[in-house]
């Protein structure tokens, strides 16, 4: 035991001729400690070395408010020690009380080197010498020699006798450093060896200077370093260690470490700020595996050019989307692409819109970072993949596709109604993808909540994935929560789909964080070592199950009731955890979201229940024209002043936006009636000229009963006719469906009668959009309604034609299709007989037309035609076409030279001409 030792080993051990301070140029100067390069205590060997080019971090936030040139500083020190004993003649020494010893000691060289020049009892009067020499091998030693003037441990106002027999030493007493007199020396050694508590009284020996030394936090250090030397000292004192002092040296190295690699958490000048700031980051921990399983991923689909799909499952929290994040910069400095959006519930109706705005983000960063050289060559490539008129299509489903052309380059005029489905939708994506995608240019596109994707956005996804091997190089990454797909959702057929299509796909699970991960987030977000709030750690572990947002949101409420707060007293972090642990705190984070959010005022409530009911995102635009009405004039205040710096929603130029899911869910839980809280928004926004797909979506989503007898049904009607036109120019079949059908359910019971034409127009483009979206037997139904209801042939064919395409592609009675087409020709003009007679002098006639007219002749046929000509031309391509099934070889003649002989005669140029060109070459001219 250390109380074995007598007083003059003990003495010379703590003594300052114990100790070498080495220094740049061999001078310790008494204006900055910052020239010192190394402490070396002689026995036992213990040295500090200090590497000063680390002096000037630039991201510490260290600062002595005494000495302000030192602030923003640290410094990289280096603990190095040897197996000698701590005396020669002492070798029973065991390693447990060697190491407690070598902290204790490590702690009084600490606290000189912060507080010497600070306290008014320690005097630096002088420094040792240190020369750099090499031995006979040519290694380099450091020589420590004799210093001129020494350094007096402390002054204790005593006698000069008593103050040159350097017999003091360090007596820990609570937060403040004592020293002890020889008088007490043996009880001071007796409570570090055998726990014999000294009694202090007011007697001489106190009187003959027993002093404090100036704390480290009084001295405006941060509370983590002052702690540390603080439990360093305390490993002196023995079987009265607090529980707190460190049990060895390199747990004291591991935290000083964390000093100085995080000095913006732990030496922070303003905690409770730092922690607010360190849950704003959302720093990721606990999940290098999964991030060492995605990269790879990645790296797989960049050498080989196949593309890949990642899954990351988990409950909501979890951290899925920083996971994926956290691999975004390594794949931008790789060359590559990343581009990420959402689903979101609020916006179901448009799911297709997510995945055409991601591919819409990636035209963006390809023609920011290519050449007129490489934009040549995009649009060389493109326009011989899907023709010029798709490319100018391209641009309008994608605006910023505009940005992959050179400048030079002028498009066509694309016609918004130029029957584009889902299919020619598919086709000019996966050929775009080829384009823009390569193992030098490969794509990562992360698409987040796919449990609230549609199949058609998944067919989307997969068509690109299940392209011809090597002519894509696509890492598609989709999030989504395992808890909300049930059986028979649309995501497990997509998983069955890229396994049809031998797409390699990787599923990546994720659970909560471990204890230790746990641990490490609360040490950071506190700024608090680790080995400090293993108890409080170990509280929110079992409350969370290590789920990251909601471990945040429940230490937000510890703080937020006082179950841990910061004491300005004692600067530092406080906390009981049997208190917190009898505590009935909720583990529902939805609850400690909305126990947060009902103490605001009702302005600040409803601020947040309107922002809920548009999704994770509400623009800047529609929170401008509801700040504008009487009902929500303080929209824009009560989200500024509270949503934002309460930590709910965070705002850019364009939007405001949820923190996370979670917190739009808790809001919208505050709503009673949702339903009549969309209509009375949606309502709002469209009498203020608001959004037209904003305004549409919130009264769809409202009680559409409460207008069944209101005067602005029709303009409710009209609203969403137009919000299904602009879905339709963007070939955003789903929304426009959801719009026309929400439009049908508003239409009185007598709308064809009353309100023909807006009926008429709403069903033609209902009938087409359910087609788009495979609702094959609501548009059959629909086409039979138009034909039934409409007034005359001209407002039924459409209805015929998209009717005889539906029969077509189901294969299914196609001997209905071609009696239909037969009937509409005779309905307009063209009697074509059911049993066909005089076939030869069909063709025959069809040849004369042709030989009459030159190639120039052909190419000049008038474009411009009426549209019942077009409509002859297109029921005749539909006629043949089923004829070619149904008929025999030579009836087909005789309907292809009538198509032949229509089109010459009339001059008709559509872009049914073509066809009937190659129909008749085919059938005819070899005949």
């Amino acid at each position: 035991p250390i109380s074995s030792y007598s007083w003059s080993q003990l003495s010379s051990l703590c003594s300052i001729d114990n100790f070498v301070v080495e220094s740049i140029d061999g001078e310790v100067s008494s204006e900055s400690g910052w020239e010192v390069t190394g402490v070396h205590m002689i026995t036992p060997f213990l040295s500090v070395q200090i590497d000063t080019s680390s002096s000037s971090s630039s991201d510490s936030s260290f600062k002595i408010e005494s000495e302000a040139e030192m602030s923003g500083r640290n410094v990289e020190a280096a603990v190095i020690r040897t197996n000698q004993s701590v005396f020669v003649d002492s070798g029973s020494l065991e390693t447990s009380t060697q190491d407690f010893l070598l902290c204790h000691l490590l702690g009084v060289l600490l606290h000189f080197l912060f507080a010497g020049s600070q306290s008014d009892q320690i005097k630096r009067q002088g420094a040792p010498k240190v020369d750099r020499g090499s031995d006979p091998s040519g290694d380099q030693v450091v020589q420590f020699n004799e210093p001129a003037i020494k350094k007096q441990s402390f002054d204790c106002s005593r006698s000069d006798q008593q103050s040159s027999s350097c017999n003091d030493v360090i007596n820990v007493r609570h937060d403040s450093y004592q020293i002890v007199g020889d008088a007490d020396f043996s009880q001071s050694i007796s409570i570090a060896g055998h726990g014999n508590a000294p009694n202090h009284s007011s007697d001489s020996s106190g009187s003959q200077g027993s002093t404090n030394l100036a704390l480290l936090k009084e001295l405006g250090y941060p509370t983590s370093l002052s702690e540390l030397i603080r439990n360093l000292v305390e490993c002196g004192l023995g079987v009265f260690r607090p529980d707190d002092s460190y049990p060895s040296l390199d747990v004291a190295i591991n935290d000083m470490q964390l000093l100085l690699q995080k000095p913006n958490l732990f030496l922070s000048s303003d905690p409770p700020s730092a922690v607010n700031a360190f849950m704003a980051s959302g720093k990721l921990y606990g999940r290098s595996n999964e991030i060492t399983s995605l990269t790879n991923v990645y790296c797989r689909v960049a050498s080989s050019g196949i593309s890949e799909a990642v899954f990351v499952g988990g409950f909501s929290g979890c951290g899925k989307t920083r996971l994926v994040q956290s691999v975004f910069e390594s794949i931008k400095n790789a060359g590559g692409y990343a581009v990420t959006r959402k689903f979101d519930e609020m916006k179901s109706s448009s799911p297709l819109t997510v995945v055409l705005s991601a591919l819409n983000q990636l035209c963006i960063l390809v023609g920011q970072n290519s050449s007129e050289r490489c934009l040549m060559e995009i649009y060389e490539k493109l326009t011989r993949a899907i023709g010029l008129k798709n490319v100018a299509f391209l641009t309008r489903i994608l605006p910023n596709a505009i940005d992959l052309l050179p400048s030079h380059v002028t498009l066509p005029h694309s016609n918004s109604q130029a029957g584009i489905n889902v299919n020619s939708l598919c086709f000019i994506i996966q050929h775009l993808m080829r384009v823009l995608s390569s193992p030098s240019r490969t794509v990562l596109l992360f698409l987040d909540d796919l449990q609230w994707a549609d199949s058609m956005s998944l067919k989307l996804v997969q068509c690109v994935l299940s392209d011809v091997r090597s002519f894509n190089c696509l890492l598609f990454v989709g999030g989504f929560r395992e808890n909300e797909v049930e059986q028979g959702h649309v995501l497990l057929d997509f998983f069955d789909s890229l396994s049809t299509f031998e797409v390699a796909s990787t599923m990546i699970n994720l659970n909560g964080i471990s204890a230790s991960d746990v641990n490490a987030m609360i040490s950071d977000t506190l700024g608090v070592f680790p080995r400090l709030c293993e108890g409080l750690s170990d509280v929110v572990f079992r409350k969370t199950n290590g789920n990251p947002f909601f471990m945040l949101e429940f230490l937000r409420s510890l703080i937020t009731h006082h179950l841990v707060e910061y004491s300005l007293r004692n600067k530092c972090w406080e906390w009981n955890v049997d208190k917190i642990s009898s505590e009935n705190i909720t583990d529902n984070v939805l609850y400690l979201l909305t126990r947060k959010m009902i103490v605001l005022s009702e302005s600040n409530q409803t601020a947040l229940k309107v922002a809920s009911c548009f999704g994770s995102i509400i623009s800047i635009d529609i929170v401008r024209t509801l700040s504008s009405t009487t009902q929500y004039s303080s929209l824009q205040k009560m989200l500024d002043e509270t949503a934002v710096t309460e930590g709910f929603m965070d705002r850019d130029e364009v939007r405001y936006r949820f923190v996370h899911d979670n917190v739009r869910e808790a809001a919208y839980g505050l709503i009673v009636d949702k339903e009549q809280y969309h209509f009375d928004l949606g309502m709002a926004l469209h009498c203020n000229g608001g959004d037209i797909f904003a305004s549409a979506n919130q009264i769809n989503r409202g009680h559409l009963s409460l207008l069944q007898n209101d005067p602005r049904r029709i303009s409710i009607v009209n609203l969403n006719y137009v919000a299904s036109m602009q879905s339709l120019d963007c070939s955003d079949f789903t929304a426009a469906y959801s719009y026309l059908n929400s439009a049908d359910l508003l239409l009185p019971n007598d709308s064809w009668t009353t309100h023909y034409d807006l009926t008429l127009k709403c069903y033609i483009q209902l009938a087409k959009a359910a087609y788009s979206c495979g609702r094959v037997d609501r548009a059959q139904q629909i086409c039979e309604e138009i034909i039934e209801c409409g007034k005359c042939l001209e407002d039924t064919l459409e209805a015929y034609s998209l009717l005889v395409s539906m029969i077509c592609l189901a294969r299914k009675d196609l001997l209905l299709a071609f009696k239909t087409c037969l009937k509409v020709l005779n309905l307009l003009g063209e009697q074509i007989p059911d049993d066909v007679a005089d076939i030869n002098s069909t063709v025959m006639k069809a040849k004369m037309l042709f030989q009459k007219r030159s190639n120039e002749d052909l190419l000049a046929i008038a474009v411009e035609q009426t549209s019942r000509n077009i409509s002859i031309m297109e029921f005749f391509s539909q006629l043949v076409t089923v004829a070619i099934i149904v008929k025999p070889r030579r009836i087909c003649q005789y309907y292809v030279a009538r198509w032949a002989s229509f089109c010459l005669t009339h001059r008709v140029s559509c872009k049914y001409t073509p066809g009937e060109f190659c129909g008749y070459r085919s059938l005819c001219f070899l005949a």
